[in-house]
């Protein structure tokens, strides 16, 4: 494979792991705008926060939330 090929694939797999952490995200903050009754801007919040303190991913705290792991 060419330089000029890996380096367009690794750039669509880097796009395509960004849509997917935003697909994650966004499952989350609805999960917790439904149920604590939130809206967007605050589900984001708690998100982006939790993973500032625990100095990690918004996606690996949207996964959390997603699979019931989240205590925030």
């Amino acid at each position: 494979m060419s330089p000029a090929n890996e380096e367009r694939d690794a750039e669509v797999s880097q796009v395509e792991d960004k849509i997917e952490t935003r697909e994650i995200v966004q499952r989350a903050k609805e999960m917790l705008m439904q149920e604590r009754g939130l809206d967007e801007p605050a589900a984001f919040e708690i998100i982006q926060q939790s993973a500032m303190r625990g100095r990690t991913r918004m996606r690996d705290i949207a996964q959390q939330i997603l699979k019931g792991e989240f205590v925030g």
